[in-house]
């Protein structure tokens, strides 16, 4: 069976101005959620490259989102289409250098677009001797569809730093700069997690998002700004 996907609700976060409503999701199947999907993957090594090749046929886990009319309020209607996506994955290790491209095409009935991620992840080991790692990383985010794609992140510049303890409590941070290349929209992350004792792990997000236009998906996400701390035990 196909699973929908959930989204935030009213006084969810992060979400667009308008609300997802799941109640009217609809599919391009006849079969809706019960459609037999294909999916194959292969990976391989070959010397220091990782190649990876994919490739999917069925109704797409990512539903169009499509403004709808109701009683009550404009909201959007998910519309799960029939796709054929093919997709690659590069990586190459070098001394510190890590290379990475990942990259898919998709055709559905209503459009066919690219998606790349490329860049580069440079490695500092043992910094100043504390057995600290730091990595600089370098990645640009690129979709076909420009403004029309689900997603922020269609044509923008990553810069990031990863600290990496290298001690008994896996402890890590990652902290992240997006800056769209075609307008002024920005963003600010930051990720980490370390373990106390055998049984309970912190993990930290957060996200901060400035200068969006109007015309930019950030935008919806101007006064969605937040940090959050999670404990978590295990028995």
């Amino acid at each position: 069976g196909f699973r929908e996907r959930t989204f935030a609700g009213k006084k969810g976060r992060l979400r667009f101005p308008l609300i997802v409503d799941t109640s009217l999701a609809t599919y391009e199947s006849p079969d809706e959620e019960r459609h037999v999907d294909y999916a194959f993957r292969y990976s391989h090594s070959i010397g220091n490259w990782e190649i990876g090749l994919s490739h999917f046929t069925g109704t797409g886990r990512e539903p169009l989102l499509v403004y709808t009319e109701t009683d009550s309020a404009p909201v959007l209607r998910p519309y799960y289409q029939l796709i054929d996506q093919t997709g690659i994955e590069l990586q190459l290790m070098a001394g510190d250098w890590i290379w990475k491209l990942e990259s898919i095409y998709r055709h559905s009935a209503q459009d066919d677009y690219t998606a790349v991620d490329g860049g580069f992840e440079y490695n500092f080991y043992n910094i100043l001797d504390s057995g600290a790692d730091v990595g600089a990383i370098v990645e640009y985010l690129y979709d076909s569809r420009g403004d029309k794609a689900p997603t922020p992140y269609n044509h923008d510049l990553t810069l990031g730093l990863r600290l990496t303890f290298n001690d008994v409590d896996s402890t890590d941070l990652l902290f992240g700069f997006v800056q769209d290349v075609t307008t002024s929209a920005r963003a600010i992350i930051v990720e980490g997690s370390t373990r106390f004792g055998n049984s309970v792990k912190a993990t930290l997000e957060g996200g901060a998002f400035f200068d969006a236009p109007n015309s930019d998906p950030f935008y919806g996400f101007r006064n969605d700004s937040y940090i959050k701390l999670e404990l978590a035990k295990y028995f």
